[in-house]
């Protein structure tokens, strides 16, 4: 059984926002914001399109404790006279928290995950090639996703007794021995879940 936390909020309440950037910004509540004033319901976060649906909790959606908020659509349906505007709210979460020491730890991981990407930006492919003719034997993009790809090739070729070795090249075609860029790996969170659990190249 799990239990579900889901609050009212009022204005002067303090919601935390995190950026894309892994920023925090605080945000005072007001009643517009809150969708108490029936002709003002205005985005919480103004690019994001955040809002609160009038009179609903807002519950907490994940472990990190984000909110689950919603994002408004309007449009005029119907012809002259009975033409009218209709308002659906849709629940999105959002990267928006109760908790101010909650918000900067998300915003620690938005950070990470943001120096990683940047990371695997930097380089282009993995190459196997046989350790003595230096004949290829595999290329692979360099993602997340082929790295776990990689560790079964690697176990493919250690079953049949084939020597390799693996390099990295960079967007420039420099290239790098592969453990230089395992050791840069050990800088991420994913890293340690799937890679300590095989043997070094």
């Amino acid at each position: 059984m799990k239990v579900i936390n889901s609050y009212i909020f009022e204005p002067g309440d303090k919601l935390y926002y995190v950026d894309k950037e892994g920023s925090v910004f605080s945000i005072e509540l007001t009643k517009d914001i809150l969708g108490v004033n029936e002709d003002n319901n205005p985005s919480l976060i103004g690019d994001e399109n955040y809002v609160f649906k009038p009179y609903e909790p807002v519950r907490i959606y994940d472990d990190y404790g984000r909110l689950y908020l919603w994002k408004k659509e309007s449009r005029w349906q119907g012809r002259g006279m009975g033409e009218y505007l209709e308002t659906k709210y849709i629940n999105e979460v959002a990267n928006i928290f109760i908790n101010e020491k909650r918000a900067f730890h998300y915003a620690e991981i938005v950070k990470k995950k943001n120096k990683e990407k940047e990371f695997f930006k930097s380089y282009s492919k993995i190459e196997i090639r046989h350790a003595k003719s230096d004949r290829l034997l595999n290329s692979l993009p360099f993602t997340p996703y082929h790295l776990i790809e990689l560790l079964k090739l690697n176990n493919l070729y250690q079953e049949e007794g084939t020597p390799i070795k693996i390099t990295v090249l960079d967007k420039e075609n420099n290239e790098y021995d592969y453990s230089e860029i395992q050791k840069k790996l050990k800088d991420f969170i994913w890293e340690d879940k799937i890679w300590h659990q095989n043997k070094k190249f």
